[in-house]
């Protein structure tokens, strides 16, 4: 006789799922996205659900440490249990293998040379390089140092870090470059214009005729984690196609950023 326990175990009910754990997983979305403890109501709100059919969820989740009920004005709010599994889940990611997947996906999406760079003791650091469809001949390789004037790369980091970092890489940079006169550093007016665009595009900065756009990624709450690139010849980044594959960038870059824990404001 087929009963609905034999259902339980069987492939068909696995993928239909259970309804209630995603009811459930969709409230605690709801405070993932809130910055502050949520009422009943708010919760309501939030998840389009009723009051009556949320409270029988928050109090579940109450009992089980998920969620906590503050008794001075009954808001609820992510309790120990759910800080716990937050710390597992950021503890066993591995946040290169997440940015390189971007890489690769942004690679693939548009066609274009890709690279990843993070911060060193003397500035940005190539870590990884993907050629596109149309390799491009540089003077790059991994571990290479990119200059922080005059690349979208290295304002990108300019924009992100604070001056107590990137002004002795910068000092250092010049001395190494031996430029007989010092190179100009954005004003905070271009920095705060970097961080509002998301990303920067730049013309021939290292190589003639290849355009570059480099977006910043993130980690955790605040924390600058890389800085994602896309190279292409400058008729490939032209009028509409520039703004498209721009957009690319940016929602690639978002896309790690998220995974790797950070929210935007």
């Amino acid at each position: 006789m087929h009963s609905k326990l034999d259902e339980v175990e069987t492939g068909e009910s696995q993928s239909t799922g259970i309804q209630s754990v995603e009811i459930g997983m969709a409230i605690l979305d709801a405070f993932v996205e809130s910055s502050s403890a949520m009422s009943l109501k708010q919760v309501s709100l939030a998840t389009n659900m009723a009051p009556s059919k949320v409270h029988r969820y928050l109090a579940s989740f109450v009992r089980s440490g998920m969620l906590v009920q503050v008794a001075t004005n009954g808001l609820y709010d992510l309790g120990p249990k759910a800080r716990r599994l937050g710390l597992a889940a950021m503890g066993r990611l591995d946040a290169f293998s997440v940015a390189t997947n971007g890489l690769l996906k942004l690679r693939d999406l548009t066609g274009h040379t890709v690279c990843m760079t993070v911060w060193g003791q003397g500035g940005p650091i190539m870590v990884r390089w993907e050629s596109g469809r149309e390799p491009l001949i540089v003077n790059l390789r991994i571990g290479s140092s990119i200059p922080l004037l005059d690349t979208s790369i290295g304002h990108t980091f300019l924009a992100h870090l604070p001056k107590s970092i990137t002004q002795p890489a910068l000092a250092l940079q010049q001395q190494l470059a031996g430029a007989e006169t010092e190179r100009k550093f954005p004003s905070d007016e271009e920095l705060e214009r970097i961080r509002a665009n998301r990303s920067i595009y730049t013309m021939s900065a290292l190589i003639e005729g290849v355009d570059a756009i480099a977006a910043p990624v993130f980690e955790g709450p605040d924390r600058l984690f890389s800085v994602i690139t896309l190279a292409a010849p400058h008729r490939s980044l032209k009028g509409s196609q520039l703004g498209r594959i721009r957009q690319q960038v940016e929602a690639i870059a978002r896309e790690v950023s998220a995974e790797l824990g950070y929210r935007e404001a």
